[in-house]
């Protein structure tokens, strides 16, 4: 994993190869459409959807898992960007509902967590938090201009 240095602005922390785990080869590319972050962390939320607006996504922010799963029932997203541990309700209560809802089985979900080793589910992608921009972008396919 080639990372380079953190822009300004930018939330920043070395993260290492094992602390990203992509998806599978053949489905590692998300194509440009909507994201759903969820997180409770107003800085995460905030920056991580900058960074992706940026980029061509059409990015929803949500700040618990109770509007994330208000949201998943109108909407599902090309991708989610899930925190494991918020106030109102976890993570893994999200992504339970997630595996039993059908229309939702296919959504790619990326997990970022400042748990050392949670385990998440193989068709999960997962972040340790905090995690780089440039990682996350590029374990969704997105290329990252070099910096200048």
């Amino acid at each position: 994993m080639n990372l380079t240095r953190p822009r300004s602005g930018g939330l920043a922390c070395a993260i290492s190869h094992e602390m990203a785990t992509a998806f599978p080869p053949t489905t590692n590319v998300i194509p440009r459409g909507r994201v759903l972050i969820v997180d409770d962390d107003d800085i995460v939320r905030a920056t991580t959807a900058m960074a992706l607006t940026r980029r061509g996504f059409d990015v929803v922010q949500v700040s618990s898992g109770a509007e994330a799963l208000g949201y998943l029932a109108r909407d599902a997203p090309a991708l989610m960007l899930l925190d494991l541990n918020m106030d109102d309700m976890t993570g893994w209560e999200v992504l339970s509902h997630i595996q039993r809802e059908p229309r939702l089985r296919d959504m790619k979900t990326i997990v970022v967590s400042g748990e050392q080793s949670p385990q998440i589910p193989r068709r999960f992608g997962y972040m340790r938090k905090p995690f780089r921009l440039e990682a996350l972008l590029e374990m969704i396919g997105v290329q990252t201009p070099p910096e200048t």
